[in-house]
C-alpha cells in the first residue's frame, strides 16, 4: 500500500541492512495509483547526520520551521532533566573552590580599588540550574550576553557540573587589581583576598565580593554590554559555520580569548578579532585543543539560554 504523506525533503532510517543502515534523506518520490493497487517508490541519500540542505524551496522552509520547533522542546526536558541530575550531585559532593584565604596585607597593595572594603573570605555554592533560570528569566539582556555570563562561569568553575563552587558569590572570578571594572563597584559588597596555585606557585590576589548571585550576573553583563554588536558582528562573518548556536558560541570564544583573557581585541573590529585569534592558532601561541575546549563550554552555555 503506498503512502501519499511521503513527499521530499523527508528522512527514512534503514535498519538492519550492515555497511548501509542509517538515516537516509529523500529525493525522489513517485506514486502510482491503478485499479488494483496503490505504489509509492522512493529514492534517498544517505546522510552522515539529520541536517537539512540549504532552503530553495517552499516546503522545506516549512519542515525546517517544524524541526525548530521540536528542537526547541526537545532542549527544555533535557535541560529539565540536566539540571535535576546537576541538583543530585551538588547535594552529594564535596567544594571544589580552587581558592583559599590569602594574606590581606599582600592583597591591599595589588588592588586597584583601596576604598574598597576587604571582608571575611566564603565559600559559596551555587547550583548551575539556579543560575540559568535567573539567566532566562532577565530577558531585557541579549541572549549572547547571557550565554557569555554562563559560558564564562563554566570555564571559571572546575568543579563538579551541579554547581558552582566559588568564593564569594563570584561565579566568574573576577578579580580587583585591574581599573577597568570601576564604574561597577555599586554591584559588590566589598572584596576579598584569595590565595591560588598556579604554574608559578601560589599567589594572593584581590577578587570581587558579591553578595548573591544576582549581582555577580549583572556585574559581568553590565561590563560587557559593550561587546554585543561586536559578537552580532562575529556570528555575521563566520559564514563557513551552519548551525547558529555554533556560531553564537564560536564568536563568544573569539570575544573571551581577545577582551576577557586578554585586552588584544579591545577597540578592534570582528574581523580583526578573529585575525588575531587564528594567526595566535597558526603559530601555537593558542593551541587549537584549548580554543576548542572553551568552544565546547561556550556551546554548551548557548543551548542552555533561551533566545
Amino acid at each position: 500500500m503506498g503512502n501519499m504523506m511521503i513527499q521530499p525533503t523527508m528522512y527514512f532510517n534503514l535498519r538492519h541492512v550492515p555497511m548501509f543502515y542509517g538515516p537516509y534523506f529523500i529525493t525522489n518520490v513517485s506514486h502510482d495509483i491503478t485499479i488494483n493497487g496503490f505504489e509509492t517508490n522512493f529514492e534517498g541519500m544517505r546522510q552522515p547526520i539529520f541536517s537539512f540542505p540549504s532552503i530553495d524551496k517552499l516546503v522545506m522552509s516549512v519542515n525546517k520551521n517544524l524541526l525548530k520547533k521540536y528542537e526547541t522542546v526537545y532542549r527544555k526536558k533535557q535541560t529539565q532533566q540536566e539540571a535535576q541530575n546537576a541538583t543530585n550531585q551538588t547535594n552529594n559532593s564535596t567544594s571544589t573552590n580552587p581558592f583559599t584565604p590569602g594574606d590581606e596585607s599582600a592583597c591591599e597593595g595589588a588592588t586597584k580599588y583601596p576604598t574598597l572594603t576587604f571582608v571575611d573570605f566564603e565559600d559559596t555554592r551555587i547550583p548551575v540550574n539556579d543560575v540559568i533560570t535567573y539567566l532566562n528569566s532577565i530577558t531585557r539582556y541579549s541572549r549572547n550576553l547571557r550565554s557569555y555570563c554562563l559560558g564564562v562561569g563554566y570555564i571559571a568553575n572546575k568543579g563538579n557540573l551541579g554547581s558552582f563552587d566559588c568564593t564569594n558569590n563570584n561565579i566568574n572570578g573576577v578579580l580587583s587589581n585591574n581599573l577597568r571594572y570601576q564604574n561597577l563597584t555599586g554591584f559588590t559588597n566589598g572584596q576579598v583576598c584569595i590565595k591560588a596555585t598556579t604554574g608559578g606557585g601560589e599567589i594572593n590576589a584581590p577578587l570581587f565580593s558579591f553578595e548573591n548571585k544576582e549581582n555577580t550576573i549583572k556585574f559581568f553583563i553590565e561590563y560587557n554590554n559593550a561587546y554585543n554588536t561586536l559578537i552580532n558582528n562575529l556570528v555575521g562573518i563566520l559564514t563557513t559555520i551552519v548551525n547558529d548556536d555554533e556560531k553564537l558560541a564560536t564568536a563568544l570564544t573569539y570575544i573571551y580569548l581577545t577582551t576577557w583573557n586578554s585586552n588584544s581585541g579591545v577597540g578592534k573590529t570582528a574581523t580583526e578579532i578573529k585575525q588575531i585569534v587564528d594567526t595566535n592558532i597558526s603559530n601555537g601561541t593558542i593551541k587549537q585543543e584549548d580554543f576548542d575546549k572553551i568552544k565546547e563550554k561556550m556551546l554548551s552555555a548557548v543551548i542552555k539560554i533561551l533566545a
